[in-house]
This record gives structure tokens, C-alpha cells and sequence, in this order.
């Protein structure tokens, strides 16, 4: 299907810093995926969500004393983390190396592993087909609440994006004390422009 989409010139291959993108173009790519900090994040707030419902909190002040040294949470953290529990979570990839000129990010949908299939295949390099799903134009920038607080109600995210940054530096801090060494300059909360989110199709 792929190969026929090529021959039919529906696909942009490996598109330069000249080329016009517009949403829902198909692109291949060549470069090096990488999971980013929104990610590596998103697992820690489906953590978090799921033992405030454990919990039965119902007041988001306890959200900030959820300490990744508390047992409850350390193990939950250890099934994430150590053991690879697959999340119904989307994964938001850098991609470096590509033929653009600017940022260029891959959204892997939730459903998009199948059984034994896990996120430890998605970094390195590879070629990437897919829809172009969000432009970030220069100067502008987009919040990462659909990966990083994926699955809370819409005000909710609304609600935490706002003083979300500091948090997420925090988190990070304790993470990287943890040894996952997080990095400080990663996509966390937003994406800076210029850059392309692309929507996965096929990694191979």
C-alpha cells in the first residue's frame, strides 16, 4: 500500500525546507526518533490520575504531594518504568536529522501497538510515513496537554496547563534523581515553532 502511494506520487518524500506542508499531507521521512520529556511525563501523570482515583482524592491540592518516594506511587512507577506496562497513552516523538529546516515531531496514536509491541522500538533511526497533524509557525507554540495529560476531563487540562511548567520541572528533577536523566531542555509543556507534527502511518 505504501509503495503504491509512492508510485502514485500521493506521498512527499523526504520534503526539503522549501516545500509547502499543509495539514493532512502525506510525508515520508528519514531520521532519529526519540521519545520526549512530554512523554516520558505522560506516564507519570497516568500514574498520578489513576491512584487519585485509587485514592479517592477529591481535591487537585493533593495532586502536588503525590511524592515519587511514596510506596503506593514508587511502585506504581516501577510497573511504568521498569516492567514497560503498555499505557493507552499516545507517544509524541522528536524526530533529528530529517530533511526539514525546522522541528519535527511524530504523534504515535494510543492504539497503535499491538500485543507484545512496545515503545522501546521507537527510538533510533528510521523512516517515518505520515500526515502532517499540527504546524507550529515561528514564534508560536503549542501546549503538549493531549500527550502529556492525556485521558483527564478538557478543564481539567486547561486547569493544570496553566501552572503546569514549574511542576514539570520539579517532576523532572526527582525523575532524574531516580537516574531516568530526563533532559532539562526537552519538549515538556509546548512545542516551540517552527515545527511539524506529523501523525504516524507507519515507522519502519
Amino acid at each position: 500500500m505504501i509503495d503504491g502511494l509512492i508510485r502514485e506520487k500521493a506521498v512527499s518524500m523526504n520534503p526539503a525546507g522549501d516545500t509547502a506542508l499543509t495539514k493532512d499531507a502525506l510525508v515520508e521521512i528519514e531520521g532519529t526518533a526519540r521519545i520526549t520529556a512530554a512523554s516520558v511525563m505522560s506516564k507519570l501523570f497516568f500514574v498520578f490520575r489513576r491512584l487519585i482515583l485509587e485514592r479517592d482524592i477529591n481535591d487537585l491540592s493533593e495532586l502536588a504531594n503525590l511524592d515519587v518516594g511514596d510506596a503506593d506511587v514508587a511502585q506504581a512507577i516501577q510497573r511504568v518504568y521498569l516492567n514497560n506496562e503498555l499505557l493507552p497513552l499516545p507517544m509524541l516523538l522528536e524526530i533529528t536529522g530529517s530533511s526539514l529546516p525546522h522541528k519535527v515531531y511524530v504523534n504515535v496514536r494510543s492504539g497503535y501497538f499491538i500485543d507484545e509491541a512496545s515503545a522501546d522500538r521507537l527510538e533510533g533511526d528510521m523512516r517515518i510515513l505520515g500526515s502532517v497533524y499540527r504546524l507550529v509557525p515561528q514564534d508560536e507554540y503549542r501546549v503538549t496537554d493531549e500527550w502529556l495529560l492525556h485521558g483527564w476531563e478538557f478543564m481539567m487540562r486547561r486547569i493544570m496547563m496553566a501552572q503546569i511548567q514549574d511542576d514539570l520541572r520539579e517532576v523532572t528533577q526527582q525523575l532524574n534523581r531516580l537516574g531516568l536523566d530526563v533532559p532539562d531542555d526537552d519538549v515538556q509543556a509546548y512545542i516551540t515553532g517552527p515545527a511539524v507534527v506529523l501523525d504516524a502511518v507507519a515507522l519502519y
